[in-house]
């Protein structure tokens, strides 16, 4: 179980723990950002109509990749795998710098077993703040998901120190 901080420093980068701050620099109003969260719940519900819901939503405010994201979480829960590959290429094509997009399609490369495409989504690093030098706030539920999919994509490549290392980082955190 995490314990809740306001935040962490790590080197380059500062991990926080409440969205807010992330929310305001990227224009997340709070009326978003209530959106956001009532749409994530019934997401994970699967609740009926979350589809209509959630594309309603995207057509609303197209600039929001997390709405995108969350119908790829709906579609994926629900067993529709091609339609979760097909809005995460959206999300990469509209939004290029979203994490979880990024995040979302290294996990689809692992799936298939497409281990050498990684590292150009990734980063060859596999290190968040060389991914993004420039950010220096980073959410927690951003870095865990980082490195969870950076060490399966280690482990299946066969480079257990990397892995060994990350996971003593995620166990830090």
């Amino acid at each position: 179980m995490l314990k809740k901080y306001d935040s962490l420093i790590l080197t380059g980068y500062k991990i926080v723990f409440d969205p807010a701050e992330l929310y305001k620099k990227n224009g997340i109003t709070p009326e978003i950002a209530s959106l956001l969260k009532t749409t994530l719940k019934k997401v994970l519900d699967k609740k009926k109509n979350t589809e209509d819901d959630v594309r309603r939503l995207i057509q609303k405010y197209p600039q929001v990749p997390q709405f995108k994201n969350y119908l790829t979480t709906h579609y994926s829960l629900i067993g529709k795998f091609d339609e979760a590959f097909e809005m995460n290429q959206q999300i990469v094509r509209e939004h290029p710098d979203y994490l979880f997009g990024k995040i979302n399609l290294a996990w689809e490369y692992l799936r298939n077993k497409e281990f050498e495409k990684i590292p150009g989504i990734l980063g060859e690093a596999m290190e968040i703040k060389s991914l993004y030098p420039n950010r220096e706030v980073f959410q927690i539920e951003e870095v865990l998901s980082f490195y969870n999919v950076a060490v399966e994509y280690l482990v299946e490549t066969g480079n257990i120190e990397a892995a060994e290392m990350r996971i003593s980082n995620i166990e830090d955190l």
